[in-house]
């Protein structure tokens, strides 16, 4: 049995500023416990939600591997936060994440759930599958759902993507599910390479994922390339994609707040892109462009 390290954050009012706290710092691998969402979840869809509703303080849960990681995450998490650390083994994880797991309405027709969540389909709607694992993207977070509203959106005209910084193969699945024809999914890490596959898998999508570092895995050019990663390594992409992009493609950018925005569009601009578009949600923006 695998040991590892939980970090308990209290959340002092809401937990949206906690979980953008945790992004913004490249921390995914968490999931929230708040009675009000439990609250609202059971108006909406009480056959997902246990007999006893919880109770007390919202709190985030942060559960990682190695000990110096952990470590050092607390003591970030710390400075801002009431927070507590403690040892605990990997069953503990895999049995309390799951029961937060949500079914996502990402748009009018497009769902992701959890493959171990019964959600019955209601007219056309278009179901994905996931079994994401704690730390990848399962379409909750407001910069996944973004970027996938997007994508869809356009992906009308376009028979090529590719997906950088996969996660959970979400948006490579999205653009599956929505008739692309040519579909590359690359992640730096080997485990979210290997999560990616399975899902993909699963929902019967024909994609080639790639282990790699950005584009140092890519050789082709796309009709869309979409990224939903921190701004930082956005920046650093900024300065190659261009020559990844077929003439006409379409570049869809996400995990951006709302005050870093204009920095990655000067930088775009900087690269040979013009902004086509601009979508938000709370603080989270994503951008499309077109190259000039």
């Amino acid at each position: 049995m695998m040991d590892y390290f939980e970090i308990k954050i209290y959340v002092p009012e809401d937990t949206e500023a906690v979980e953008n706290f945790l992004v913004i710092n490249d921390i995914y691998n968490y999931f929230v416990t708040d009675p009000k969402i439990e609250q609202e979840m059971m108006a909406e869809m009480p056959w997902l939600i246990k007999d006893e509703p919880l109770e007390g303080q919202a709190f985030i849960t942060v559960c990682i591997e190695d000990k110096a990681g952990a470590e050092a995450v607390f003591k970030l998490v710390s400075a801002s936060y009431k927070a507590e650390i403690r040892h605990a083994q990997s069953s503990e994880w895999q049995d309390n994440w799951k029961q937060f797991a949500r079914v996502v309405p990402i748009t009018n027709d497009l769902i992701i759930k959890p493959c171990w969540v019964d959600y019955e389909r209601v007219g056309g709607e278009k179901i994905i599958e996931l079994d994401s694992g704690a730390a990848f993207g399962t379409g909750t977070h407001e910069t996944t759902k973004l970027c996938a509203r997007l994508l869809e959106k356009s992906i009308a005209h376009s028979k090529s993507v590719l997906d950088i910084g996969t996660g959970s193969g979400i948006l490579a699945i999205i653009a599956g599910v929505m008739g692309a024809e040519s579909i590359v999914a690359t992640d730096i890490d080997p485990v979210a390479v290997e999560t990616a596959k399975i899902n993909i898998e699963k929902n019967n999508i024909s994609a080639d994922v790639r282990c790699g570092d950005l584009l140092d895995c890519v050789t082709e050019k796309f009709d869309i390339i979409t990224a939903n990663i921190i701004v930082e390594i956005l920046l650093i992409l900024l300065k190659d994609v261009e020559k990844f992009l077929n003439e006409d493609g379409i570049l869809i950018l996400s995990g951006i707040l709302e005050e870093k925005s204009q920095i990655i569009i000067d930088a775009a601009e900087k690269s040979g892109f013009a902004l086509e578009e601009k979508t938000a949600e709370n603080d989270w923006v994503a951008l499309v462009f077109k190259r000039r």
